[in-house]
C-alpha cells in the first residue's frame, strides 16, 4: 500500500506557520480592518506633520476665501472663486465655529482625509472581502498624502476632495440600489468642480443604461426620475440663492466658466496631462506593460513554487520575476538606443523608480476595463465585475472617465491625480482580487503585490517629498512647515507686514500668493485674490484694478516672483499686465526678501519683492 500524501503543512514548519497565518488573515473582521488603516493613517499624519499642500499658493487661495466667508463675506459676489461652493463653504464653516487657523484648517483636512478612506472602504467592502478592500484602501490613504500640493488634507482646493467624497457616496449608493441617495450626492458632486460634475452625469447615465440592459424600458424609465430629480433640485436651488446674491453672468461667466480667461489661456496648463499624441498612447501602453508584466511575473512565482516539493526546486521557480525586470531593462535599452519618444520612456522609467508605477499607470486599466465591458455588453453576457450590469458600467465609466483627465500624468507631482484615483484603485483590487481567486496559489502574492503598490507610494511620499517641508513657519493663523529656501523669505515677508500694517488692513499679493492674505490675518485688497494670465482681460479691467486700490488707499503690495508654466503667457508685469505691474512698481521697493530666483507650479515662492502703492515713498 502506498504512503498518503503529506500535505504541504506536514512537510515544512515553516510552510504551516504560513497556512496558519493565511488563515487568520483570511478571517480578518471591518472592525481589524478599520484598525490597520487607522494605525497607516496615524503614522502618515505623525511623519507629515504640517507639512501638508502648499499654504502660499492654490491652498493659500483656499484659506483667504474661507476666512473671508466666516468673516461674512460671500463668494462669487465679494471675492472670485473658481469652484463650486460645497467644500469652501464646509471649510468656510468650520472657521466660523473653530476659528480661522492653520489648526483648524488641519483638523478639517485630517477628518475629511478619514472620511474618504472610510466611504472608499464602505464601497470596496461591497465587491472585495475584507482584506483586499483593506489593502486597496491603505492605497488610497497613502495617495492623499502625496507629499505634494494635491492631496487629501492641505489640498489645492476643497473643491477636489468633496467631489471625490461626494462620488465616492454617490458609486456607494448605486452599490445598494438607493437611486434617490445617488442622486443627493450626485447633486453634492455639482457643487464642487466642473469635471467631477460632468462625471456624475456620466456616471448615473451608465447606470440607467445597465439598467435597460439588465431589466428593461420599464424599470428604467421608474428610475429615471429618481436618479435625476433630487440631484438636480439640490445643485440647482444651490446655485439659484449664490446667482440671486452675486448676479447670474458674475456667477456663472466670471467664477464657475470664466469666460475671459479661459479665451486668453484656455487650459493650456493641462493640456499635456491628457495629449492627444501618439506618444501620449504609447507611454500608457508601456505604463500597463511594466505594471502588468510584473504582476504577472510575480503570480507566476507563486504558482511555480506552490508546485515544488523540495527547496531546489522552489528556488529554480523563481525565475518569472528575475525574467520580467530583465525583460523590462532590455525595452528600457531598446528603447534608448531607438531615440523615439525620450520623454515618454523618461517618464515610465521615473515613475518606476520613484516606486508609483502602481497608480501612474491607473487610466490605462481604466480605458481596458472599458473595453472589456463594451465587449461583454454587446455580446450579451453577463456583467464580469458584480454580476449587475447597472452599477459595473457606474463604476467603470466613472473609473475611466476620471483616468481619461489625466492619463499622462497620473501621479500627485504631475496632475490633479490623487483627487481622480480611488475608483481606479477599486478596479485594481478587483483584478487583484480575480487574479488570486483565478490561481488560489497566488492568493498571497496578488494581495501583497497590491501592498506593495501602498507602501512603495507612501514611502516615496514620506521618503522623498515630504521631507524637503522641512521648515517651520510661524504667522498670525498658527504654524506650518514649507522648504529650508522658502521659509526664511515668507517669515520675513509675514514679519515686515506685522510691522508696517494694522490687523484687517488691506494688502495686494500678487500674481499668486493668496495665502499672505490670510497668514498675516490682513484684508483681501480686490475682487481678485489671486492674479493669473487673463484675470485682469484687457487694460480697462488694469485701470478699474488701480482705481480701486487708489480709492480704498491700500498701501502695500507684495509681488512674489512665479513663471505659470504652460500657460500662453508666464511671467506677471512681463507677458501680461505689464500696466498693472508698471504702476505698482512705480517706485522703487520698500522691502525685498529672497534672491529675486522665479518658480514654478505649486513650489512655495523664494522671493517676494514689496512695494508702497500708495504713492507716499515719493511717486506719482
Amino acid at each position: 500500500m502506498s504512503a498518503t500524501p503529506r500535505t504541504a503543512t506536514e512537510r515544512s514548519p515553516w510552510a504551516g506557520r504560513a497556512h496558519e497565518l493565511g488563515r487568520r488573515v483570511a478571517a480578518a473582521t471591518d472592525a481589524q480592518a478599520a484598525a490597520v488603516v487607522g494605525v497607516f493613517f496615524v503614522i502618515l499624519a505623525a511623519l507629515s506633520r504640517q507639512a501638508w499642500g502648499s499654504p502660499s499658493v492654490d491652498a493659500g487661495h483656499e484659506l483667504t476665501v474661507a476666512s473671508m466667508i466666516a468673516e461674512g463675506h460671500q463668494p462669487y459676489a465679494d471675492i472670485r472663486y473658481f469652484y463650486g461652493p460645497l467644500g469652501v463653504y464646509a471649510l468656510g464653516g468650520t472657521f466660523a465655529i473653530f476659528g480661522a487657523s492653520f489648526t483648524t484648517a488641519f483638523a478639517f483636512g485630517l477628518v475629511q482625509a478619514a472620511a474618504i478612506c472610510a466611504a472608499f472602504y464602505l464601497l470596496a467592502r461591497r465587491l472585495l472581502d475584507v482584506v483586499t478592500a483593506c489593502v486597496a484602501t491603505l492605497i488610497v490613504a497613502a495617495i492623499g498624502f502625496s507629499g505634494t500640493a494635491f492631496n487629501f488634507v492641505l489640498p489645492h482646493t476643497n473643491s477636489a476632495t468633496f467631489g471625490l467624497l461626494s462620488t465616492l457616496l454617490m458609486l456607494l449608493a448605486l452599490s445598494h440600489k438607493r437611486l434617490v441617495l445617488a442622486s443627493l450626492a450626485a447633486g453634492l458632486v455639482c457643487l464642487t468642480r466642473p469635471e467631477f460634475a460632468a462625471i456624475a452625469i456620466l456616471t448615473l447615465g451608465a447606470y440607467l443604461l445597465g439598467t435597460w440592459r439588465q431589466e428593461g424600458w420599464g424599470p428604467t424609465l421608474r428610475a429615471l426620475p429618481r436618479l435625476a430629480l433630487p440631484g438636480l433640485l439640490l445643485a440647482g436651488t444651490v446655485y439659484a440663492v449664490l446667482a440671486a446674491e452675486a448676479g447670474a453672468s458674475r456667477l456663472f461667466t466670471e467664477n464657475l466658466w470664466p469666460v475671459k480667461m479661459l479665451s486668453s489661456a484656455g487650459f493650456a496648463s493641462q493640456e499635456a496631462w491628457a495629449p492627444k499624441t501618439f506618444e501620449g498612447l504609447v507611454a500608457t501602453l508601456a505604463r500597463a506593460g511594466t505594471y502588468l508584466l510584473l504582476f504577472g511575473s510575480v503570480v507566476a512565482t507563486a504558482v511555480l513554487v506552490a508546485r515544488e516539493h523540495t527547496t531546489g526546486e522552489r528556488i529554480k521557480a523563481l525565475w518569472p520575476l528575475p525574467f520580467a525586470i530583465v525583460l523590462i531593462g532590455f525595452v528600457d535599452l531598446a528603447w534608448r538606443a531607438l531615440g523615439i519618444w525620450e520623454p515618454a520612456r523618461e517618464a515610465v522609467q521615473e515613475e518606476l523608480s520613484h516606486l508609483i508605477i502602481g497608480m501612474s499607470w491607473l487610466p490605462a486599466l481604466g480605458f481596458i476595463a472599458c473595453v472589456l465591458l463594451a465587449v461583454r455588453f454587446l455580446k450579451g453576457k453577463s456583467a464580469p465585475i458584480t454580476g449587475n450590469w447597472a452599477f459595473d458600467l457606474a463604476l467603470v465609466a466613472c473609473a475611466a472617465a476620471l483616468g481619461a483627465r489625466a492619463y499622462d500624468a497620473f501621479t500627485a507631482e504631475g496632475s490633479y491625480a490623487p483627487y481622480y484615483a480611488p475608483p481606479l484603485v477599486l478596479l485594481l483590487a478587483v483584478l487583484h482580487d480575480r487574479v488570486a481567486k483565478r490561481w488560489p496559489q497566488a492568493r498571497a502574492a496578488a494581495a501583497l503585490a497590491l501592498l506593495a503598490v501602498a507602501v512603495g507610494l507612501a514611502a516615496y511620499a514620506e521618503g522623498a517629498l515630504y521631507p524637503h517641508e522641512s521648515t517651520v513657519v510661524h504667522t498670525e493663523r498658527g504654524s506650518f512647515k514649507t522648504t529650508a529656501a522658502s521659509a526664511p523669505v515668507l517669515q520675513s515677508t509675514l514679519d515686515w507686514i506685522d510691522t508696517h500694517t494694522e490687523p484687517g488692513e488691506a494688502v495686494l499679493a500678487v500674481p499668486a500668493d493668496a495665502g499672505i492674505d490670510f497668514m498675516s490675518d490682513r484684508e483681501v485688497a480686490l475682487y481678485n485674490p489671486m492674479f493669473l494670465p487673463g484675470l485682469l482681460y484687457d487694460r480697462a479691467e488694469e485701470r478699474e484694478a488701480i482705481a480701486q486700490l487708489k480709492a480704498e488707499g491700500v498701501r502695500y503690495a507684495v509681488v512674489d516672483k512665479r513663471n505659470f508654466d504652460r500657460y500662453p503667457q508666464e511671467k506677471f508685469g512681463i507677458e501680461y499686465n505689464r500696466p498693472f505691474a508698471a504702476w505698482i512698481e512705480r517706485d522703487p521697493p520698500v522691502a525685498e526678501f529672497g534672491d529675486g530666483a522665479r518658480v514654478g507650479g505649486e513650489n512655495p515662492a523664494t522671493s517676494f519683492t514689496i512695494y508702497d502703492i500708495s504713492g507716499e515713498s515719493g511717486g506719482g
